[in-house]
This record gives C-alpha cells, sequence and structure tokens, in this order.
C-alpha cells in the first residue's frame, strides 16, 4: 500500500469513534430556492468533508418550520400530554396539517441545510466558518450511541440511529430518481466492499408484553409459512426478531 494511502487508513481508524449528528447551514440567501437541487448537494458535500468528517450519510432539508408554527404545535403537544394522549414530532403534525393551515408554505420557509452523521473530528467552528463561510452544529457532541434496545411493548429492536433517520427523513427533500439520503467520504460505495456471508448480529422472539407467551403469527408445513386449516399438519412458530449484518471493507 502507498504510505498516502496508508496514513489515510491510519486516519480513519483513530478518528472512527462514535458517529456525530451535525447540522451545517450555507449563509443566508446563498441560493434561492430555482437553484438546480445538484448544486447544493455537490456544495454541501464539499462543505462536509471541509469540517472534518471522514465518512457517513447525509439529508437534505429544504425548509425550516417558523418560530409561530413551532410555538402552536409546542403547545399542543403539552395539550395532548396533559390528556393522556401521546405527543408527535413536529413534522407528523404538519404533514397532518394539525393548525389548519392547508399549505406548507405555510408552516415552513426556505432555509436549505443538510444534516449529516458520520465519523470523524470536526475543525474549530469558528475558523470553519471563516474559512467557508459555511456554520456546523454538533448536535450530539458525545456522539450517537451504538448500541440496540429491544421494545418489548412494540415487539422490535430500536436504536438511535434508526430513530434519529427515521425524523429526518420525515421532511426530507424528495426528488423523483433521486436518493434522499446519501453517503460521503469512505462510505461512498467505491471505497467499501462487502465481504463475507450475511450473519444475524442481534436475536429476539416475539412476546406478549401482558403474559410473557410467545406472539405466533404463521403456521408453518413444510418449512414454508401457511394459513391454518382443518386437519394440516404442521406447527405454530413464534415471530422471531432478527438483526443482520455483513462486514465490510474500505478500499483507499
Amino acid at each position: 500500500m502507498e504510505p498516502e494511502r496508508a496514513e489515510a487508513l491510519k486516519l480513519l481508524k483513530r478518528r472512527a469513534g462514535r458517529p456525530l449528528h451535525v447540522m451545517y447551514s450555507m449563509p443566508p440567501g446563498t441560493y434561492s430556492p430555482d437553484v438546480p437541487i445538484d448544486r447544493l448537494w455537490k456544495d454541501g458535500i464539499e462543505a462536509i468533508k471541509a469540517s472534518g468528517l471522514l465518512a457517513g450519510y447525509i439529508v437534505f432539508h429544504p425548509a425550516r418550520l417558523r418560530e409561530e408554527v413551532k410555538k402552536a404545535l409546542r403547545q399542543l403537544n403539552h395539550s395532548l400530554k396533559a390528556s393522556g394522549e401521546a405527543t408527535k414530532p413536529f413534522w407528523e403534525h404538519v404533514h397532518a396539517d394539525v393548525l389548519g393551515l392547508g399549505s406548507m408554505h405555510e408552516y415552513a420557509y426556505w432555509s436549505p441545510h443538510f444534516h449529516a452523521v458520520g465519523v470523524g473530528y470536526l475543525v474549530n467552528a469558528k475558523d470553519y466558518n471563516q474559512a467557508t463561510g459555511w456554520i456546523y452544529k454538533n448536535k450530539r457532541p458525545g456522539g450517537i450511541p451504538l448500541s440496540v434496545r429491544w421494545n418489548e411493548k412494540e415487539n422490535r429492536f430500536e436504536d438511535d440511529v434508526y430513530t434519529l433517520f427515521s425524523y429526518l427523513m420525515t421532511h426530507a427533500a424528495y426528488v423523483q430518481g433521486k436518493r434522499a439520503v446519501r453517503t460521503f467520504g469512505y462510505l461512498n460505495p467505491k471505497h467499501v466492499k462487502r465481504v463475507g456471508d450475511q450473519f444475524v448480529k442481534h436475536y429476539h422472539a416475539a412476546v406478549c408484553p401482558v403474559c410473557g407467551s410467545p406472539v405466533v403469527r404463521y403456521w408453518f408445513k413444510d418449512d414454508e409459512p401457511d394459513q391454518p386449516e382443518i386437519g394440516i399438519e404442521g406447527e405454530q412458530r413464534p415471530v422471531a426478531c432478527r438483526i443482520c449484518g455483513y462486514n465490510y471493507k474500505v478500499r483507499l
């Protein structure tokens, strides 16, 4: 391996701790709503790389909620909580038009920005702003925990990365034929190669949250799920939840 590539690999290993969640904003008025989205993505990826992140995923958000809307939605969630009902993220309320404003433009205003989840070591924020004109905000200075939890009530796995992306995608920019989530740096497909077969990382049998009995969903016959019928020979098997994964090799 060439010396410069060896140093890049050492740098990646040294900086690849917990992934960070960083929000990037360009100077106000830099881009109008009619700017081609490909240019926004190109400039955004360059700005993210300049901040010190080495690899990760990016989501583009074209707008932000108006302050008066956030205040009204905050009051709505307080009312829901007080009445014993479940609260919801602001953008779920917006999609349901709970305030009756009728148009997305009444809820939000054009304010393009990017969210990156990646690994690396961020350069000084002031130096970064002076060099690029952009600003970043480290939303999770301690990094995002990678542990996986079992949600007994809903019989599913959950983790902080999944929860974060579930929220980010509620108001991500979508253009037909384009990816809403993109990779950058050493997570770009040209740098990553999958090696080995799929393996099970976590396994958990789904159980009833009340009595603890296995949750049975299918009737199996000849290792294929089928609908139960009178006289059929087979067995009911409990539902199992698995998280499967692959090993990847970084190609510099």
